[in-house]
């Protein structure tokens, strides 16, 4: 569900459109075809398909300035994924180079980052009102740490 969150994002980011997982419902399963067109027989029932991200959305990252970043971020009580962090990251930093706007740097890229990695703040009884506030603290500290480290190393 991760990958398909992080492709949606990045599709909505860079104006692009993304049809497939989301015509399919993401589903990881396929049926094998049997028409004439593909040589006809029977389908022997579904495939499924290697999965293509890590089994652990929280795997350290083997680049050690991904690692710092991460272990920094998680330190000042970050709980996005590892992948969610150094997305929402990188995306600073390219946005900082390529948009040096001050309006688009206080207002929008907080609102891009806080959808990119607020979704771990929702669930487990926290309310919607509570959720929001720490996304949008979560957001303020990644950009910052980003501006100081991440983006300059």
């Amino acid at each position: 569900m991760a990958g398909l969150r992080e492709a949606l994002v990045a599709a909505v980011l860079t104006g692009g459109v993304l049809l497939g997982a989301v015509a399919c419902g993401g589903s990881s399963t396929v049926e094998a075809p049997t028409t004439a067109a593909d040589g006809g027989g029977t389908s022997s029932g579904p495939t499924t398909l290697p999965a293509t991200a890590p089994a652990s959305s929280s795997a350290a990252s083997t680049n050690p300035k991904d690692a710092a970043f991460v272990a920094k971020m998680k330190s000042q009580g970050l709980v996005a994924s590892d992948s969610d962090i150094l997305g929402a990251a990188g995306y600073v930093c390219s946005a900082l180079s390529q948009n040096p706007n001050k309006q688009y740097q206080e207002k929008t890229l907080p609102t891009l980052v806080k959808a990119m990695i607020g979704t771990s703040r929702t669930g487990g009884g926290v309310s919607a009102e509570q959720a929001d506030k720490l996304a949008t603290a979560d957001a303020t500290k990644l950009i910052a740490e980003a501006k100081t480290s991440y983006c300059k190393a």
